[in-house]
């Protein structure tokens, strides 16, 4: 039998322009349906009036808000917000990047501060504001405090495990080789900690855009947080949908700034970063060490309002806190607000954590899904979860339900209706000399 040659066989047809363009061209498109058909539902909802427009506002009102902030007042806002960032970041960065290098260049100062450092870190930001406003009042410098305290922790933290897990091997080598310690810092440790430093600033930064808009909301007559609160108290919810698209849009321009930064500074392979290891047991006096600072710190505080350095009604002494923290126990108030605050933390994290395993599952199995919900939900994650607390008051009310939904993530419910809105300018024009402070 002849031997059939391959050159003879016939040839498939090339595929039409068509069907290769098609594929591509839906693939581009994918992502556009769910925000498109968002928006499509709010037109809906606005057109038929099936929401009050006070509560729902119609996208025409938004945009014309859009255009009507644009022209001065909304950057006015967002710039003063932007300067207490910019020194916020400078501030708490610094500091917190010579903080984690000095505990991670000295094992016995990460003994004497590092357990009473993390102990701090695990009180929210949020908690301290009520302190810090009895301190520093509702001045620029509580907004400085609030933002040091938010980026210094990861940064503080990224920065000692970078600096002293930093390539133990050649450590190890350039101290038998006895290398200037100025040369091991450039050469070594500098190169080795940059990569959990940058995975450091990335955190703080969006911790620090999270507390100011936090702050700015309980505490400030300017910024783009106040400018949120003044219009959620008007309900003027236009204005809110407003900064939060503008809020959501810095986020992702911080985001891809950062990135862009940390590829162009660390563009060599490193391992991963971050992992805070538990060290050798401590022997002997090393178990004291870790409580000498906590000890000094409360005979300073106790030795400060015996002295009556600080006036008694800013500064109790510690005693007293025992002994309220004693009645609050004993009549079962502290028992039943810490209850109250852990059932909603443990509700929001059986609801939050569920529906992101099963959405996360779903991106993960389904190539379609991820394409189709992935960059919808990515934006959104750029916005800070406190750009939604006035949203969230104004459908729901100051009750439980708003804790329920800014604890998982923020969603639609069912909602009351208030009287029609206004014009946005006639009703801005009307209370523009309004300040106000949650």
């Amino acid at each position: 039998m002849a031997r059939i040659s391959l050159l003879s066989l016939p040839l498939a047809a090339p595929p039409l322009n068509g069907r290769r363009l098609w594929p591509r061209l839906s693939q581009r498109l994918l992502p556009w349906l769910l925000p498109i058909s968002l928006f499509a539902l709010w037109w809906l909802a606005s057109r038929n009036h099936w929401m009050s427009e006070q509560i729902l506002p119609a996208p025409s009102l938004v945009w014309n808000s859009a255009v009507e902030l644009s022209q001065g007042e909304l950057w006015s806002h967002l710039w003063i917000s932007l300067q207490r960032l910019f020194w916020g970041l400078l501030a708490g960065i610094s500091a917190g990047a010579l903080l984690g290098a000095a505990l991670g260049f000295s094992r016995r100062l990460e003994r004497l501060v590092f357990p009473t450092f993390a102990g701090l870190a695990q009180v929210p930001t949020l908690a301290w504001i009520p302190l810090f406003m009895v301190f520093f009042g509702i001045g620029e410098v509580l907004k400085l405090v609030v933002l040091v305290k938010a980026i210094v922790v990861p940064v503080t933290l990224h920065t000692l495990v970078g600096v002293r897990d930093a390539q133990p091997k050649l450590r190890e080598a350039a101290a038998v080789l006895r290398l200037p310690t100025r040369l091991l810092i450039r050469r070594l440790i500098l190169p080795a900690a940059l990569p959990a430093f940058m995975a450091g600033v990335r955190l703080a930064l969006a911790a620090g855009w999270t507390s100011l808009l936090a702050v700015e909301l309980l505490a400030s007559s300017e910024g783009i947080g106040y400018l949120m609160v003044w219009a959620r108290q008007l309900f003027m919810l236009d204005i809110v949908f407003v900064v939060i698209v503008v809020i959501g849009l810095i986020g992702v321009a911080m985001d891809r700034s950062i990135g862009l930064l940390d590829k162009k500074l660390v563009h060599w392979p490193h391992p991963a970063t971050a992992e805070i290891r538990r060290g050798p047991k401590y022997q002997g006096w090393q178990r004291l060490q870790p409580w000498l600072l906590p000890l000094a710190l409360l005979a300073l505080w106790q030795l400060t309002t015996d002295q009556q350095w600080i006036d008694a009604n800013i500064l109790v002494s510690p005693l007293a806190v025992l002994e309220t923290t004693w009645h609050g126990l004993l009549d079962g108030t502290l028992i039943s607000g810490m209850a109250l605050s852990l059932g909603r933390t443990l509700g929001g994290l059986l609801l939050g954590g569920g529906l992101g395993f099963l959405l996360g599952l779903l991106l993960g199995l389904s190539h379609t899904s991820e394409r189709l919900l992935g960059p919808t939900l990515a934006a959104i994650r750029q916005i800070a979860i406190f750009a939604w607390v006035p949203l969230l008051t104004a459908w729901f009310g100051l009750g439980s339900w708003p804790s329920g939904c800014s604890s998982p993530s923020p969603r639609f419910f069912r909602c009351s209706s208030p009287p029609s809105a206004a014009s946005p300018t006639s009703r801005r024009n009307s209370m523009k000399p309004l300040r106000c402070c949650v």
